[in-house]
C-alpha cells in the first residue's frame, strides 16, 4: 500500500479507509476460510 505514502491523509480519511480495508478482508475470509 506504498500509493497511500503519495496521498495528503487526514486523520479521518485514514480512519475511514481502514475501516473499509478490514471490512473487505473480513467479507473475503468469510467467503474464503480455507484461505
Amino acid at each position: 500500500m506504498s500509493f497511500i505514502s503519495s496521498v495528503p491523509i487526514d486523520e479521518g480519511y485514514y480512519i475511514k479507509s481502514a475501516r473499509t480495508v478490514i471490512a473487505y478482508l473480513h467479507s473475503r475470509l468469510w467467503k474464503m476460510p480455507t484461505s
